[in-house]
């Protein structure tokens, strides 16, 4: 297997425990806690809409998906990323939702405008 492919398998248990279908044991949970290799991006769209690893969702599901990460992997890290087009208020709304999540490791990226 690739580096790419396991990274991709690890997004996909994180994100399981977040959407709560299980699959993921609580010994292999520790092995996370330790280690981080998955980032989990949050992007914001110009038109305000919310893309959680290429998924949409609305702010409400971000905010269970991300309380569940954090609740499993209490550091984990998220990139937040707005487009440069994207309503500042849409970021922040979404920073809120980080914020209410309990996590505290963020960093910030903007994607360029699409033309």
């Amino acid at each position: 297997k690739t580096v790419q492919h396991i990274g991709a398998m690890r997004i996909q248990d994180a994100l399981r425990i977040a959407g709560g279908a299980g699959g993921v044991t609580q010994a292999s949970r520790r092995v996370f806690v330790k280690r981080f290799p998955f980032e989990i991006i949050v992007n914001v769209r110009e038109d305000g809409s919310i893309v959680l690893n290429g998924l949409e969702v609305s702010e409400e599901e971000l905010l269970a998906k991300l309380k569940s990460i954090s609740e499993a992997y209490p550091d984990q890290a998220v990139i937040l990323r707005g487009s440069s087009e994207a309503n500042f208020q849409a970021i922040i709304n979404v920073l809120d939702e980080i914020k209410k999540a309990g996590i505290w490791n963020v960093a910030f990226a903007t994607t360029k405008p699409q033309t």
